[in-house]
């Protein structure tokens, strides 16, 4: 009894801050992350990304949004420059638009963890970076296409909403609040 409860105080520990607001934004993702720390080497948070993307041939408009859940495990401590896992579990919706007029819509779910080095200033501005893997998966899968619809358009649809993991990477800015 006295173990398991010496346990839970050490997952649950106070730190010197609340909050940890990270975002990026490029040409094609934005996403925003509010974490929050359970202890000195451990935060959990939530995120909402959007992201935006052009089929080579830039016939086909792709897009999607979703919303999950992210945590970090430093190897060392959260406010401070260190080594560490950073996950997240996210679903949305994904929607592809294609100049012939044909729509495409499906439930987007990824899964994603990677290692990687966080950069603390003394102000608490940080910079994290993550490279690891992620599995996209689309389910509901709503194809509309036009009559005129050329093949190369339908094959590339296919192959972005095929189930795969690929690597990924991560770079957010953020600051302890």
């Amino acid at each position: 009894e006295q173990k398991k409860k010496l346990k839970l105080e050490k997952l649950l520990e106070p730190t010197e801050y609340t909050f940890t607001v990270r975002g990026i934004l490029s040409s094609s993702l934005s996403s925003f992350v509010l974490d929050m720390p359970i202890n000195p080497k451990m935060s959990i948070g939530g995120f909402a990304s959007i992201a935006n993307y052009l089929s080579e041939n830039e016939q086909v408009s792709s897009s999607y949004s979703q919303n999950g859940i992210f945590g970090l495990h430093a190897f060392d401590q959260l406010n401070m420059d260190t080594w560490g896992v950073a996950s997240l579990y996210g679903t949305g919706n994904y929607i592809s638009v294609t100049s012939y007029n044909s729509t495409i819509t499906a439930s987007r779910t990824n899964f994603g963890s990677g290692g990687g080095y966080q950069w603390v200033w003394e102000n608490g501005f940080n910079i994290l970076t993550a490279l690891g893997l992620e599995n996209i998966s689309y389910t509901s899968i709503n194809t509309e296409y036009s009559s005129n619809e050329p093949q190369v358009n339908k094959d590339y649809l296919e192959k972005d909403l095929s189930t795969r993991t690929q690597i990924t990477y991560y770079l957010l800015f953020g600051f302890h609040l």
